[in-house]
């Protein structure tokens, strides 16, 4: 699967140079499990949780953590 590189803004801070902090990372995946647990049964079947037991279920956070790590062009790797 290739990247897809889309043109900067003229002005805009590159990626790598605006990377936040481990301490922000986890407040933002905190953040994430705590919406997505908040989640209508509705808005969960819309979003495509999995069903299982008669209801629809959000990933857990670290599930989440590791989809959103997944990063093409890696970034995130030193």
């Amino acid at each position: 699967m290739c990247p897809i590189h889309v043109a900067p803004k003229v002005g805009a801070i590159p990626y790598r140079q605006c990377s936040p902090s481990p301490q922000a990372r986890c407040a933002w995946l905190k953040a994430i499990a705590a919406w997505a647990q908040d989640l209508s049964q509705a808005a969960r079947a819309r979003f495509g949780c999995r069903y299982r037991h008669g209801r629809y279920e959000v990933p857990s956070r670290t599930r989440i953590r590791d989809v959103l790590m997944r990063d093409g062009d890696g970034c995130d790797q030193k």
